[in-house]
């Protein structure tokens, strides 16, 4: 079924980008929208379960050599692991609408010094040295 298949193009996208997010600015816009392609990915793999219904588990089939098959679906361990995993799928799009995107904590902060060296002379001919250091912080 294709819409399995895009269950997996959309959650292994939307992983790989959220485990990046922590290295690169995500804007909140997109995080939503990250959200909503959960939710899709939610709906595509509870879609999968219509499988059970269709006439791939309940037609009868006739073979080429004239026998007739009923075919019986039932849910198995794979069965209980998609519905693990669409619950899953849509904790992660709820939790995407109540926690914002992290922020990003690598910004460099650019300090400009400046040092500044004041010589005088006193009357009794003593040199007095002055330095003043000052820093300025460019970008907060």
């Amino acid at each position: 079924m294709s819409i399995l298949v895009l269950t997996t193009i959309f959650g292994g996208i939307i992983m790989i980008v959220t485990w990046f997010s922590p290295c690169m600015a995500i804007a909140v816009k997109w995080w939503r929208i990250m959200g909503l392609l959960l939710l899709l990915t939610c709906l595509f793999e509870g879609l999968g379960f219509l499988l059970l219904a269709s006439d791939v588990c309940t037609a009868d089939y006739k073979g080429s050599t004239g026998w007739i098959s009923t075919p019986t679906c039932s849910l198995s361990r794979g069965g209980n692991m998609a519905i693990a995993a669409t619950v899953f799928w849509f904790i992660a799009a709820v939790s995407m609408f109540k926690i914002p995107p992290p922020e990003n904590q690598a910004e460099e902060v650019v300090v400009q010094t400046t040092t500044t060296t004041t010589e005088t002379t006193k009357p009794d001919g003593t040199k007095v040295v002055e330095t003043k250091t000052e820093e300025v912080t460019l970008n907060p």
